[in-house]
């Protein structure tokens, strides 16, 4: 009888505190909210930086219970830029404008949401911790794509190019491939006594994405080729594969289809460090690569 009774005040208590705790929670909940609600807040920043969400979450902890009185909801806009420095900060609200600077953007986002807190309430706690800066995003990156060249065969080609790499939030590292398809070099009068050029070429690169949603990026790639040659029907025919090595540098321009899907533009500018030349024994030289290079190249960017 003892026992039955010890054990339903075991119950009670359990109950007891569990519904204490549950209002505990909703309490917690509610006041968060209504310290979102409390601020419309329009916020810019790079991808390492807080979120907005994360802001506001900042501001709604430092607002505490005062996040449930009423009044009206502040307006404000945020913007964060990298400079050589850190990281600097434009705050607007309807109070006036504030300008900051930091080395890191979660130091930053903390001042803003300490700003904007002690806006909407003067006894705002200005002791809570700053946001959590944003998780880094790595990423596996395929580009098959295709290369319209300029300078490197006798006329404009067309070739297909393919490259992978991986991707650390705004920073692409990327090794590729670009295959050029045979041209003519030299035709003599004879049908059949021809000689052409084809181009294998891997390259070693990097971008750095500047702007979104519509990703900006200036690219440098250091190229290795060989312009691979041959001559059919000369006499003394010539076959020949040369080294060609060059440096590129351009902009990429990116757009997301989806998450993971990007369609992809760069155009580039390259200076041949070793050009390239194919000559015929009966005929001297049939084709030289020249000294200003250009490359267009288009695909699909899948990252994963």
């Amino acid at each position: 009888m003892g026992s039955a009774r010890v054990m339903r005040t075991r119950r009670r208590f359990v109950l007891a505190w569990g519904g204490v705790l549950a209002i505990a929670v909703s309490s917690a909940q509610a006041q968060v909210a209504a310290g979102a609600d409390r601020l419309a807040l329009a916020w810019q920043a790079p991808d390492e930086c807080p979120s907005r969400a994360d802001v506001r979450a900042a501001v709604a902890s430092r607002l505490g219970e005062a996040a449930e009185r009423a009044g009206p909801a502040l307006r404000a806009e945020a913007r964060v830029e990298r400079d050589a420095a850190g990281y600097r900060l434009a705050l607007k609200t309807e109070y006036g404008e504030r300008r900051l600077a930091a080395r890191s953007c979660a130091e930053l986002a903390g001042a803003a949401a300490l700003i904007l807190a002690l806006l909407i309430d003067p006894e705002a706690d200005a002791t809570a911790p700053p946001p959590a800066p944003a998780p880094r995003e790595l990423w596996l990156v395929l580009r098959p794509a295709l290369a319209v060249d300029a300078g490197i065969l006798p006329s404009i080609a067309l070739g297909p190019a393919f490259g992978a790499g991986v991707r650390l939030n705004r920073s692409a590292l990327e090794l590729s491939g670009t295959f050029l398809p045979s041209q003519d070099a030299f035709r003599s009068e004879r049908p059949s006594a021809v000689a052409d050029v084809s181009l294998w070429a891997a390259a070693l690169g990097a971008c750095q994405a500047l702007t979104r949603p519509i990703e900006l990026s200036p690219c440098l790639h250091v190229e290795y080729g060989r312009l691979v040659a041959a001559a059919q029907g000369l006499p003394n025919a010539a076959q020949l594969s040369a080294h060609w090595v060059a440096v590129w540098a351009g902009g990429r321009a990116a757009v997301a289809l989806t998450r993971w899907v990007w369609a992809s533009l760069e155009l580039s500018v390259g200076l041949p460090v070793l050009g390239a030349t194919f000559k015929v024994n009966a005929v001297g030289t049939a084709h030289e690569t020249g000294d200003v290079l250009g490359r267009l190249r288009t695909g699909v960017e899948f990252r994963l």
